[in-house]
This record gives C-alpha cells, structure tokens and sequence, in this order.
C-alpha cells in the first residue's frame, strides 16, 4: 500500500479546499491518503468524517514549544488536537522562501523534525536540490547535508516512523525552467537516501515534484518509493478524476 499526499498548498480559498478535500476523501483507493489543507481549512475539515484511510497533515508548523506569547505562531499540540497524524517539514516552498520573506535553516529544520516526534505526529521531511545544485553537481552533497542535519537534534532514531518526501526543486512545475525527473533519477536518489540513513531511521520514502495523472503510476509502481507528493493537481477536478483512475 502506497501513500498519496495530497498538499493543497494555498490554490484555493477556504470553501474550495474543503470541496477538493472532500473530492479527495472519495477516491476510494485502499492506498493511504493524507491530505495537507491549508491552515484555515483544518478546523472544518477535521470536523467531517473521512474515510478510514484518510488522515490529515499539516502543511507547516512554528517552533514553539509551549503556549505563550508567541503572536501567530502555530503550534504542535493544536494541530495534534485537530486530529493531525502528519506534519511537512521542510518543504521547497518554506526552505527556499524569497526576499523579503525567510527561510528556514538546516538548524530550524532539525529542531522541528524533534519537536514534532517528541509531539507524537509523523513528520514528513522534505528534501531536494535546486536546478543550481543539479547544474554544479551538488546534487548528492545537498540531499545528505539535509538528510544529516534534519536528524542532528533526534538523538533515539531506531524506533521511529518517518516519511521523506524528495522532492527535487528543478522537477516542481511551480519553478520557471521545471524538467521532469527520470525513473532512474529517482532510483539513483533513492540509494543515496538509504546509504545516507545507513539502516539507523525507519522511513518510508515518496516522490513529490510535479506528480500528475500521466506520471503517478510510474512513481508508484517503480518500486523505489513508497508513495507520491502531489501538489497543484490534487486541487483541479478533472486532474483528480484521472487520478482516481490511475490508482
């Protein structure tokens, strides 16, 4: 059974979100299903039945670690209480954010990746080069100095459940030059991850960048991943209907 991670990012308002949650709670796949909806979206959505297989994910989190004077911030413990299972960590959009906003560290990454184990939910560790460091052939050295630094602060790995999500940031169709990612790409990633952990985090790996109708059950059926990241096309009717057809 693979995992298929709907992240709904912020395509749509609030009473479209809930519609394309609900499109998603009807696919009726015996695959797992997570969907991450936008923060205003999970109150009302934690509050509908889901299918059994479906469960919910955050799409990001502050660090905070206790109720206080924290003006904004999101903390773990309420979306734990929203009936939360996942948490994304880590994702392109956050790592990589652009002036004048900020993104967030390999150090702040480390100690949300604790926050959120210490807290009972599954993280979902996203990871990935940039067309840069494809180009210069960094590719490997960026995904182990991420790999590496998200665990420095986990000090007992062995018992843990994780989910890594490579998602590589040239392949999302968000990006300006996108390209699509090979099969082989992604087994040869694959290698690396599993040398990298050597063995010491129980993880379950998916790929996430530009997964769509005609390429998920290429993904899936590869046998080096465990499950796909999709994004814009889990928001648009038409893409998830031939979706639904694909699992």
């Amino acid at each position: 059974m693979s995992i298929i991670l709907f992240n709904l990012k912020t395509y749509l308002d609030v009473e479209g979100s809930l519609a394309a949650a609900e499109r998603i709670n009807g696919l009726g796949t015996n695959h797992e299903v997570i969907i991450a909806p936008p923060l205003l979206s999970l109150h009302d959505l934690s509050k509908r039945k889901m299918n059994g297989n479906v469960l919910l994910c955050a799409q990001n989190f502050d660090y905070s670690e206790t109720y206080g004077a924290h003006t904004g911030d999101v903390l773990v413990d309420d979306l734990k209480k929203l009936g939360c299972r996942y948490a994304l960590i880590g994702h392109s959009e956050v790592r990589h954010r652009k002036a004048p906003r900020t993104g967030e560290s390999d150090e702040l990454i480390s100690k949300k990746m604790k926050l959120c184990l210490d807290r009972g939910l599954i993280p979902v560790l996203c990871f990935g080069e940039t067309h840069e460091e494809k180009d210069s052939g960094e590719t490997d050295r960026a995904i182990i100095r991420q790999l590496k630094s998200a665990f420095a602060a986990v000090s007992e790995m062995k018992n843990m459940d994780v989910v890594l999500a490579y998602e590589p940031v040239w392949a999302i169709s968000s990006a300006k030059s996108a390209e699509s990612c090979s099969i082989e790409y992604v087994a040869r990633v694959s290698e690396l991850v599993k040398k990298t952990l050597e063995n010491r985090v129980r993880y379950r790996l998916l790929y996430g960048g530009s997964v769509n109708a005609d390429n998920i059950s290429s993904y899936i059926s590869s046998g080096f991943v465990e499950g796909v990241l999709i994004g814009k096309a889990g928001t648009e009717k038409e893409s998830l209907e031939r979706i639904k057809g694909m699992l």
